[in-house]
């Protein structure tokens, strides 16, 4: 499937996917290393790491929804509406097809020939260095306004949180550090679990189960709350 998309679009220099095993088998691994495409696998759970990804699986969805309800794709109105898609223009002024083509394609949209001319190319060009530097600004807010979590440490006992209850209800030894944030998991029963740092919590002391405390000297408290409750019941007779 992807060499068909390489000799059409050409070869990436990254290759951004997630943790499914058709893309972390053997198989795709020496594909990958084939075609000198540099794999990245994202966090589990974590759709954040993926984030133009997921845009792009939302923005079909709509799609979906809108042309096709019933779930049947292979129809003119997804096509018509996939095109547009493709040629409509994103937060940088440019749509997909001129990044990837770098000019527009020609829909069943009314267009003046105009915009087809090579005086598109120069302003497109302006357009990615707005584009860059609307992206340094977006990421220094970011960075201003964002806290780093502490980073956690080999053999450092960690909560997990469930991806699907938001309950931390296992707890695990950190194995080993990777990449972007991510730390291998071991639990009790010895399943390794990859995470992002997000879902991970360090385990203090105040994590542990509370214990009894050893009786006082004075009288217990139910022995207080009784003696009331009878000085209450003869005040009122």
């Amino acid at each position: 499937m992807f060499c068909r998309y390489f000799h059409e679009i050409g070869v990436p220099l990254r290759l951004r996917t997630d943790g499914d095993p058709q893309f972390t088998s053997q198989e795709f691994r020496s594909f990958a290393e084939q075609w000198g495409v540099r794999h990245i696998v994202t966090s589990p759970h974590y759709p954040q790491a993926n984030g133009h990804a997921e845009a792009a699986v939302k923005s079909i969805k709509h799609l979906i929804l809108k042309v096709a309800p019933s779930g049947d794709i292979d129809c003119e109105e997804f096509d018509r509406g996939l095109l547009e898609l493709r040629n409509t223009p994103n937060f940088t002024g440019r749509s997909p097809a001129q990044v990837l083509y770098g000019h527009p394609l020609r829909s069943c949209v009314p267009a003046h020939l105009d915009s087809f001319s090579m005086e598109w190319q120069s302003k497109a060009e302006d357009c990615d260095r707005r584009a860059a530097t609307h992206t340094e600004n977006v990421a220094v807010q970011y960075d201003n306004q964002a806290r780093e979590l502490p980073k956690l440490q080999v053999g450092q006992q960690v909560r997990l949180q469930d991806p699907k209850t938001h309950r931390w209800d296992k707890v695990g030894v950190v194995m080993s550090v990777g990449k972007a944030r991510t730390y291998e998991v071991r639990v009790p029963s010895g399943r390794v679990y990859w995470r992002n740092r997000r879902f991970l919590r360090p385990v203090r002391n105040t994590d542990d189960p509370p214990q009894c405390e050893a009786p006082s000297d004075g009288p217990p408290a139910e022995l207080h709350r009784s003696k009331r409750l009878q000085g209450r019941l003869s005040a009122r007779e």
